[in-house]
């Protein structure tokens, strides 16, 4: 990812920025904006926020300052955008830190037999902290983003692929709408594709998922539940039809006014979507897994 030139390493790169001699010593007290000069917000926010930090180096990448420096016990990648404000850092963490709850979703979840090959620790600003496992399975390589409740909010292909990324929109009207349906939440990520942006929040110690079209309008809310929350009217509602079939997941959707509830079912190689209203009736609603 280091692709972009480095505008800060060792003593070479403070000769050549500014005209004063240093030593060993003040390598890593450099920051130089992109048309030139000191910059004394992005200096004073990094050394506040990592007064331990070690054999600092500093590149230009998209259109943000990016520090690459040991803490004393992990590397870290810190994101400062062009007012030095901080954005965002990863830190390389190791297994045996992560939080109980997650090391147990982990173990006990389809990966858990996988080997990990990293774990990392990001965290952005006014979003709640992700813990990211690298997990291998011969060939095979995945990312796995957790809350820090245990949650398993996405995965995708291994490597690079589905860290998180510096933002590039404001999402204000989106936001907006969040701020004021779950005023008690938190932000995880904010997931694009071609039709939806599917924003993950911790509502309490709920992991919800937050659809919007791309038009930035709410289009439904979703997040797991155990089949015993299930009331018995929706649950014999679904048994009339589909006893047979086993469920594999129920999600408690809000959808329009209206609370559903989405089965995922399966039998043999037959797998589909069910979702009954709170009154036991069935519903043909568009819901994406």
């Amino acid at each position: 990812m280091k692709l972009k030139s480095i505008f800060l390493i060792g003593s070479l790169a403070c000769a050549a920025l500014v005209a004063t001699s240093c030593d060993d010593d003040d390598d890593n007290k450099w920051y130089p904006t992109p048309g030139g000069g000191e910059n004394e917000v992005l200096t004073k926010n990094f050394t506040q926020r990592y007064p331990d930090a070690r054999n600092v180096e500093w590149e230009w990448e998209q259109g943000y300052y990016v520090a690459d420096f040991n803490d004393g016990r992990h590397e870290v990648e810190a994101w400062f955008d062009e007012r030095g404000e901080w954005t965002m850092s990863e830190t390389d963490i190791r297994y045996e830190e992560l939080p109980a709850e997650v090391r147990t979703a982990f173990e006990q979840g389809p990966y858990g037999t996988w080997r990990v090959d990293d774990v990392d620790l990001w965290e952005q600003a006014n979003r709640s902290v992700i813990y990211i496992l690298d997990v291998e399975r011969g060939e095979q390589d995945i990312n796995l983003h957790y809350s820090e409740y245990g949650d398993l909010i996405n995965e995708g292909q291994g490597g690079q692929t589905g860290r998180p990324t510096p933002p590039t929109q404001t999402y204000d009207n989106l936001l907006g709408f969040i701020e004021n349906r779950y005023p008690d939440a938190r932000i995880l990520e904010i997931d694009n594709d071609d039709q939806y942006i599917e924003v993950d929040i911790l509502d309490g110690r709920t992991h919800k998922e937050v659809v919007f079209d791309r038009e930035e309008q709410w289009f439904y809310t979703s997040w797991e539940i155990f089949q015993r929350d299930v009331p018995q009217i929706v649950m014999d509602a679904l048994n009339v039809d589909y006893a047979t079939y086993r469920i594999d997941d129920v999600d408690c959707v809000e959808y329009g006014e209206g609370l559903y509830y989405a089965f995922e079912l399966e039998r043999g190689e037959r797998d589909l979507v069910v979702v009954i209203d709170s009154l036991g009736v069935i519903q043909d609603i568009p819901y994406r897994w």
